[in-house]
């Protein structure tokens, strides 16, 4: 879906991108529900044009930790009545543009009673297998107690 638009638009802008060449502009786009900024490259070898996604804007991170910690929880409650360990990870591909220490700290605050039994959260971030950054917040560590 996103490649079908995003060669779609290349294709439909394709005066307006050969108009910006090599003067580091953007067009920017919104394809599949991803903003994106799409250039073309002068004088280079191979494809010559590019896209990448905008910074997302993070002032609605503690929620989305808050809404992924809210819907997981409760699938977990179960194993730990078992005595088992559980785990939430927040996987997030446009990666945390905030310190480590920060989303670490965002992210225990959107916890509460109704997470008490989740014993390990993860933040991963960027694009695993390849690269991936992994905060760990809270490894044995009861919420609450």
């Amino acid at each position: 879906m996103f490649g079908d638009a995003l060669v779609e638009a290349i294709e439909r802008e394709a005066t307006a991108l050969a108009q910006h060449r090599g003067r580091g502009m953007s067009l920017a786009f919104d394809l599949a529900g991803v903003r994106v900024g799409i250039f073309q490259l002068s004088g280079q070898h191979g494809s010559r044009i590019d896209y990448a996604r905008f910074m997302p804007e993070m002032t609605d991170f503690p929620e989305r930790v808050k809404n992924c910690l809210d819907t997981k929880a409760p699938k977990l409650r179960r194993y730990n009545d078992a005595r088992m360990e559980t785990y939430i990870v927040i996987f997030n591909t446009m990666g945390v543009a905030i310190s480590p220490i920060e989303a670490k700290r965002i992210t225990k605050a959107q916890c509460g009673p109704a997470h008490d039994h989740v014993t390990h959260i993860s933040l991963v971030a960027d694009m695993p297998p390849d690269d991936a950054w992994v905060q760990v917040i809270s490894p044995h560590f009861h919420f609450g107690r």
